[in-house]
């Protein structure tokens, strides 16, 4: 009894977390006896245990390592390996490569390049983010990527800055308070920038509207 109550003090505490983690029938109970051994992923402690499911699956576990590391060069060589052999997975590789795109260098810089390929290679797939049981991880990735990449391209390539702000327009009803006043702020900054002032001051005052929204909301 006791280690039932444990486990769903556990899976409560998971779920108070992760909000986001829904529960479609209930929490099931599972009973584990204190001599039980349970699974565990080797591979996150052991680097010389051996991978079963062949390439793929060794792919995704040294992409996860480097992930892990912040390993972004490693990451990425590694996704761009399992591209070729995972057709199915094709939702939960390319959520990956988003997470590692958004990596940052030793020096903490991201790159726009990565970010760029990245955002590209889920755009050729855009339905996986309208359907299927990946699409609120990818959405709320590709949110991530757009801003990060939006902050790179409008120190260096304003042209493209824009593009990307307007692909943020486009996903609007997708972003967090926070997120829409980060695309605004960019968005002034830009404006600023190209002197177009009345539009700065717009976008400014719609970036201090949604920071208040966020900043109000109940957390």
């Amino acid at each position: 009894m006791r280690q039932q109550i444990a486990i769903l003090a556990a899976v409560s505490f998971v779920l108070v977390l992760c909000p986001r983690i829904s529960v479609a029938r209930g929490v099931s109970v599972v009973s584990v006896a204190l001599d039980q051994a349970v699974d565990a992923p080797r591979w996150m402690f052991d680097s010389n245990v051996k991978m079963k499911g062949g390439p793929l699956v060794s792919l995704m576990v040294e992409a996860k390592k480097a992930l892990m590391a912040k390993n972004r060069a490693g990451c990425l060589g590694a996704l761009q390996k399992a591209y070729s052999l995972g057709q199915s997975l094709g939702p939960w590789i390319v959520l990956n490569h988003l997470q590692c795109a958004m990596l940052k260098d030793k020096r903490g810089k991201v790159s726009a390049p990565a970010l760029s390929a990245a955002v590209a290679k889920l755009e050729s797939q855009s339905k996986w983010m309208l359907f299927g049981p990946a699409v609120t991880p990818l959405r709320q990735a590709y949110a991530a990527a757009l801003l990060m990449l939006a902050e790179q391209q409008s120190k260096a390539d304003r042209k493209a800055a824009w593009v990307t702000l307007d692909k943020l327009q486009q996903i609007r009803s997708w972003l967090s308070a926070e997120e829409r006043a980060s695309s605004y702020r960019w968005a002034g900054e830009l404006a600023f920038i190209e002197q177009n002032l009345a539009a700065a001051r717009i976008f400014a005052a719609q970036s201090e509207r949604e920071g208040q929204r966020g900043s109000a909301r109940p957390r």
